[in-house]
């Protein structure tokens, strides 16, 4: 989608109704809304989007949504090498809302930021690559902020071996992951992770893989005609 880069910032602006088919990314993607009204759809749940809004998906997520007057969106597209060490296993968790409306003032906040990214293309690579980081970094701690003063906040800072493999095969089980391929996600030997994985869930790894794969088919039966 953005093949040059790791971060890409998109404005968007619609003046009359308007409603996405249901799809998903190979990327992350906060969608920010500056104006107008609408909903989105996320992984079957339904969330309200206004200003202030904004709507967190991983490469998991499948979603649309719709828009019923004129409104603008900021969104940021990044992949998951561009992410800041430890936002992986707390906004992006599904123990985390998919969606936050942002304060007045942390909305302005959130604007600058994404003027910010959209600006730094006159630097070189090395430059620009670290600048987008650290205000990608700065986006997330500010949605981060709001959790916090909504007491959403946990302390992931002491991740374990399973939370690390959920989120894995939650972001790859359409590429059908290999139970040694996921073992090696933390070093693991296959034999052993397979006694780890029955224990951790109750579910042998390809019961569960195959459980999350009828979810999303069910999703999508549900709510798309795919």
């Amino acid at each position: 989608y953005f093949p040059d880069k790791n971060i890409y910032v998109k404005y968007q602006e619609w003046d009359v109704p308007y409603a996405s088919m249901i799809h998903a990314h190979e990327f992350y993607e906060l969608e920010f809304v500056i104006e107008g009204n609408g909903f989105e759809l996320i992984n079957g749940k339904h969330f309200e989007k206004k200003r202030g809004t904004v709507t967190i998906s991983t490469p998991a997520d499948y979603h649309f949504f719709e828009i019923s007057e004129k409104t603008a969106l900021i969104d940021i597209m990044f992949t998951e090498q561009t992410i800041p060490s430890g936002f992986a296993n707390q906004i992006f968790s599904k123990s985390y809302p998919r969606t936050v409306r942002l304060s007045e003032e942390k909305t302005q906040d959130l604007i600058s930021v994404c003027e910010l990214l959209d600006h730094v293309e006159g630097y070189k690579d090395a430059i620009r690559q670290r600048l987008e980081k650290k205000l990608l970094e700065s986006a997330l701690l500010i949605i981060l902020s709001q959790f916090e003063e909504h007491g959403e906040v946990k302390n992931y800072e002491k991740t374990n071996d399973i939370d690390i493999v959920l989120q894995y095969i939650d972001l790859h089980f359409e590429e059908n992951p290999s139970l040694a391929e996921v073992a090696e996600v933390i070093g693991k030997s296959p034999a052993y992770f397979s006694r780890f994985f029955k224990r951790s869930t109750g579910l042998y790894y390809s019961d569960y893989l195959n459980v999350r794969k009828v979810e999303c088919a069910e999703m999508l039966l549900r709510f798309s005609n795919m």
